[in-house]
């Protein structure tokens, strides 16, 4: 997931935490962004109506989405 507020710290890290356990009730496979950095999803830093300016947090979608696929692949290859 995906979460963007309108400051850094604006709530986006409890909102990602909320639906992880949402989506864990439901018996899904809940994807980090891994090593070496292990956050827990994409959060982003909503600025002027635009995330484009938000380095670390465009950085932590870039690492979740590069994880995502690295899990669907292991999975994949288990079929």
């Amino acid at each position: 997931m995906l979460t963007v507020g309108s400051t850094r710290n604006g709530g986006q890290e409890l909102t990602v935490h909320s639906i992880q356990a949402a989506l864990m009730g439901q018996d899904m496979i809940i994807v980090g962004s891994g090593q070496p950095t292990g956050r827990i999803g994409a959060t982003l830093w909503n600025q002027e109506d635009s995330i484009a300016e938000d380095a670390f947090g465009n950085e932590t979608a870039k690492d979740l989405g590069r994880r995502v696929a690295e899990v669907a692949r292991a999975l994949a290859w288990e079929n």
